[in-house]
């Protein structure tokens, strides 16, 4: 025997996608429908997949089948595919019963008849060495399927040893490949996670700078223009490379998410990117801030002309942006001129745990914004305004702002705004509602939670939101008045309804005593609070009732009163040692 060569086993993964559009092909009632699948024709490779659960009219979707082949190679690496087959196509009556049909005949048909066909070929890059477990292919070996088409994901790239190593996946000729993803090692190893990095452990740190050859290796991962999709997650660089840098021949992207690129100082320039639509930045833990560069190269972005003059656009097509895990984060950095557009199409924007952030970009060309959120911005003293986005702003929540004092003043013009929610603003001592607002006359959901220093609600607010089914206003424990509700229009047809958890019960009981009729009540209390509101027995429409945090050691007799009530929920009421008796809740 030649110990030159060697054998070894490839593991197979072949994942069957049922079409969208695959019609029921069972006929006849005693018939099973499955797929199965075989190598040649090999019974001993032959697998079939179980009836699809649901209807048992079509074999079973998403259903992974393993093989293990044997071919000649190097002992030292392996490849591991996982193919997903999405084809839409019409199954006959000819298909019924026990069909051969090869995988390439598939995606013939699929296209011959209109449909599409995807080939999803994660490469897992790895070692078969003791040290790491992993099997995996040496990423050279890409770079000779010229034909890779759709989605092709690339793991464990930090054991590719350099540029030129990484070049070998010939990436810039693959024409027909749309998706992207680059994954260095698994991002949880060492305990480096938004956490640790926020605690500044130096021995995470010491993990973070000893990869300084990621930058090499993307470099050499240049895709083809014709790529829509980018995913670049777990990159121990500082810098990226020029031609993420800057994206100039990369003008076809739609979606693009940096992850978890724990070292990288600066974000790469985008806003002239003419196609992008959805940008996510999450666990960027060493950018302190959104710079200029950010929006992009002024010879390349997209212009328009407004008065005679030319206005350059940035970001022309971005529809959502995710700003998440950025804890070093301290300024966003606005264009500076008049002749430049930010983000008009912008509907969603979420930025949560960049606690050192102070500012927000302003709202004046979000004209499009549809949601804003703003969760665990803990340095973020105040939003200037949200003007631009009166007409069509629909969700705004801010949560977890520590720094918080007060909202904008111009909260009362949201004309559109749908749902409100304020929560664990723990220093929010002001809504401001200037009188000559035209009110939040579209507002169907109002929260406002756990605020200790809000003292107080504007009426006229309240007043104005003609369109509430939902009000829910609990654990502000410096709330000492409450508006009165019965005059409100919407109050007889609430319905929903949270209250409670305030300095005092007399707040509470005033509110009950004004609840007419109202479908789900939950009220929060206090542990020193040792009875309900007596008011809540007139309320026989009422068919759900939660009652939170109380000090009560036994449920009153009344509640049998409540003919309507369903369902009801006991949650913190730790003192709670007796319910009331069968008879009485009859």
């Amino acid at each position: 025997m030649d110990e030159n060569k060697y054998v070894y086993c490839r593991k197979f993964f072949l994942t069957l996608i049922s079409a969208e559009n695959i019609p029921n092909v069972r006929k006849f009632f005693e018939s099973k429908v499955y797929s199965k699948v075989s190598f040649g024709g090999d019974k001993k490779t032959e697998r079939r997949t179980p009836v699809d659960k649901h209807n048992e009219l079509n074999p079973a979707w998403n259903y992974t089948m393993k093989y293990t082949v044997a071919e000649p190679g190097v002992i030292h690496y392996s490849i591991q595919l996982v193919i997903k087959l999405y084809c839409k196509r019409k199954l006959g009556d000819r298909y019924i019963g026990e069909v051969h049909t090869p995988i390439k005949e598939l995606f013939d048909r699929a296209y011959s008849e209109g449909g599409n066909a995807m080939l999803d070929l994660p490469i897992i890059q790895g070692s078969a060495s003791a040290e790491t477990g992993a099997e995996g292919c040496r990423i050279e070996e890409l770079g000779h399927l010229k034909n890779l088409r759709g989605k092709i994901e690339i793991r464990n790239l930090q054991l590719v040893n350099n540029e030129a190593e990484a070049k070998k996946a010939n990436l810039d000729g693959k024409t027909n490949i749309i998706e992207l993803k680059f994954c260095w090692r698994n991002t949880n190893e060492g305990n480096i996670t938004y956490e640790s990095v926020l605690e500044s452990d130096t021995r995470n740190r010491n993990v973070l700078e000893s990869n300084i050859h990621d930058e090499s290796v993307l470099k050499g991962l240049q895709p083809h223009p014709n790529l829509r999709s980018i995913v670049i997650e777990g990159f121990r660089g500082k810098n990226f490379p020029l031609w993420t840098m800057k994206m100039l021949k990369l003008d076809k992207l739609i979606e693009i998410e940096l992850i978890k690129c724990y070292n990288c100082e600066k974000i790469p320039m985008l806003g002239h990117l003419p196609l992008l639509k959805y940008l996510k930045l999450k666990g960027l833990t060493n950018v302190t801030s959104i710079e200029l560069s950010f929006y992009g190269a002024s010879d390349c972005s997209s212009t328009s002309r407004n008065d005679g003059q030319e206005t350059r656009v940035s970001f022309p097509s971005l529809k959502s942006l995710i700003i998440e895990e950025m804890p070093n984060l301290t300024e966003w950095v606005e264009a500076q001129t008049s002749r430049v557009q930010v983000f008009p199409c912008l509907e969603i924007l979420k930025i949560e745990k960049c606690c050192k952030l102070t500012n927000i970009i302003s709202s004046s060309n979000l004209t499009s914004l549809v949601g804003l959120t703003i969760d665990e911005c803990k340095n973020l003293a105040y939003i200037s305004h949200l003007r631009g986005c009166e007409a069509s702003l629909k969700q705004l929540i801010i949560q977890a702002c520590d720094e918080l004092r007060e909202l904008p003043d111009d909260l009362g013009s949201l004309e559109s705004l749908e749902t409100l929610r304020i929560d664990s603003c723990e220093n929010l001592q002001l809504i401001p509602y200037p009188s000559g607002q035209k009110g939040l006359s579209s507002l169907r959901r109002l929260e406002i939670c756990n605020c200790k220093r809000l003292s107080n609600l504007p009426s006229e607010m309240l007043k104005f939101c003609t369109s509430l089914r939902g009000l829910n206003v609990f654990r502000c424990e410096n709330l000492t008045s409450f508006p009165e509700l019965s005059g409100m229009v919407w109050f007889n047809i609430l319905r929903e309804l949270s209250i409670g958890g305030f300095s005092n019960s007399d707040t509470l009981e005033g509110i009950c005593r004004q609840i007419k009729s109202v479908p789900i009540l939950r009220l929060y209390g206090r542990p020193d609070w040792v009875s309900l509101p007596y008011q809540l027995q007139n309320l026989i429409s009422l068919k759900q009732l939660s009652i939170i945090d109380f000090g009560i050691e036994e449920l009153p007799s009344w509640l049998g009163n409540l003919s309507s009530l369903e369902i009801l929920i006991l949650w913190k009421c730790e003192k709670l040692r007796h319910l009331p008796s069968k008879e009485a809740m009859q």
